[in-house]
């Protein structure tokens, strides 16, 4: 085997498109679950707002946790996650569907950009995981207030240093979580607004 290369029965360790939680595709390696459990487990978030729910796997985890810890919670995407994942017996249990938002998250008249321009309690967890991250992490973090927390997913993949340098530079973005990413191999990145 190769180092950092997982073959055979294992490729589903290391390969986010293999990858399910509850049965539920999640298209995320568990490392980056690892991340998630810490932010939550440090931050006093008031709200998570996630673009792009695919299959509503990563969507039901978080929810999970914002569930446990009164903390409210959207997700959206243009597309609807197939029935079997959105209607399966823990999402139904968890109210998971009532989150769910089907609508093009650049609409400035949609609830995505409603929900960043009006909500009053902070900090916000902002999550850019949908079908154009360089434009949703271009665009969201206009909406931050003081110590609310952007991320982006597929980072090195879909989305570079060179894609966010002149938006972290503009609104004054520090880099969070940075070496814990780098150190478990996440494809997440995250930055707070100071």
């Amino acid at each position: 085997m190769t180092e950092g290369r997982w073959v055979g029965n294992d490729i589903w360790l290391h390969d986010p498109t293999k990858t399910t939680i509850f049965g539920i595709p999640i298209q995320q390696k568990w490392t980056d679950l690892v991340i998630f459990e810490k932010i939550f487990n440090q931050e006093k978030l008031s709200c998570v707002i996630e673009a792009g729910t695919y299959q509503a796997g990563l969507s039901l985890y978080l929810w999970m946790h914002c569930f446990q810890r009164e903390i409210e919670f959207y997700t959206f995407d243009m597309r609807r996650p197939n029935d079997e994942y959105l209607q399966s017996r823990l999402a139904t249990n968890l109210w998971l569907e009532a989150h769910f938002f089907q609508e093009n998250v650049f609409d400035p008249a949609g609830t995505m950009f409603l929900t960043l321009k009006n909500h009053q309690k902070h900090p916000m967890l902002v999550l850019c995981d949908g079908g154009d991250k360089v434009s949703e992490f271009r665009t969201f973090p206009h909406y931050l207030l003081s110590g609310d927390i952007i991320g982006v997913h597929d980072w090195n993949w879909e989305i570079r240093t060179t894609n966010v340098e002149k938006t972290v530079e503009k609104l004054n973005l520090s880099p969070y979580l940075e070496a814990e990413c780098v150190r478990i191999e996440s494809m997440w990145r995250f930055w707070r607004l100071l």
